[in-house]
């Protein structure tokens, strides 16, 4: 889905990629975010296009196919530069999105990095990047947190155990119907698929990070340890635009089911104001 707000220049470009357990045609769901940033009067004087993405899904195009449709993303907006601003892209994402976009940006500056001559410094190609709830590793154990009291009156959820375990089964499936892999080498093509930075971005170095970076996670999520992990790593490096926090009374996807004076509202308004400011700030090349 493309959004475009009708001006006669060419385009900063917001990508959002959607959540979808890298499985289900969830394309669509965050049109509230989208709609935040469209017609945001901080945002009214600036020519702006959004590209809501989906990817190919899982267990039919497993990992890394999905990284490859975000980089495939990239690559048309860098062919139609009289369209795009290839210097003002920030990218964003939901869950699976999320970890699209941290990987996607991760990797296109180590391209770059191995790419320059020894000792040149480089321009992030991404100029922002704005992940909520993502899972930012496969690797180590799978990490647990306190049930909330009261589960069924909170917007957003921790997914179970099994659910789970049917993403990763999906998302490292291997499609070769013919594979003679035996459980030791299906055990290593995992692990190095895991280890990539554009599928964990917790792997990637520091300084493969955007200038931007902006991470909000849910307090009943599983996820959120890892993800905050990575904020904090980063703040701690001395990256000086980190910011995003841990949102409290809250699961994963909150703030598709917030409701207005209910808990999480008034923090999907937050984030998505927070979010609309970082775009801002790349709009106006600062």
């Amino acid at each position: 889905m493309v959004h475009i707000l009708s001006r006669p220049f060419v385009f900063t470009l917001i990508t959002n990629t959607i959540g979808s357990g890298w499985m289900l045609p969830l394309q669509g769901q965050n049109g509230a975010f989208i709609r935040a940033i469209v017609h945001s009067e901080e945002l009214a004087e600036y020519p702006l296009t959004v590209l809501d993405c989906s990817y190919a899904l899982a267990p039919e195009h497993p990992c890394p196919a999905y990284a490859e449709d975000g980089r495939d993303v990239y690559d048309y907006v860098l062919a139609n530069k009289d369209k795009y601003d290839a210097s003002k892209v920030t990218l964003s994402g939901f869950s699976a999105g999320g970890t699209i976009a941290l990987g996607l940006s991760v990797g296109l500056s180590a391209e770059a990095r191995a790419s320059a001559p020894p000792g040149a410094s480089i321009i992030h190609p991404i100029k922002s990047v704005i992940a909520f709830y993502p899972p930012v590793t496969w690797l180590g154990e799978r990490v647990t947190v306190p049930a909330p009291p009261d589960p069924y009156n909170i917007p957003g959820r921790d997914l179970p155990d099994f659910v789970k375990d049917v993403i990763t089964a999906a998302h490292f499936f291997n499609p070769s119907l013919t594979a003679t892999l035996s459980a030791e080498e299906e055990e290593a093509r995992k692990k190095e698929l895991a280890s990539r930075p554009v599928i964990s971005p917790l792997c990637a170095s520091d300084d493969d990070f955007p200038p931007r970076v902006v991470i909000y996670t849910a307090e009943y999520d599983s996820l959120h340890v890892r993800a905050d992990e990575l904020r904090e790593r980063l703040q701690k490096a001395g990256k000086s635009q980190v910011s995003g926090k841990l949102v409290m009374g809250v699961g994963h996807g909150w703030d598709m089911e917030a409701q207005p004076g209910g808990v999480g509202y008034d923090d999907r308004i937050e984030a998505y104001t927070s979010a609309t400011r970082v775009i801002k700030e790349v709009c106006m090349g600062s």
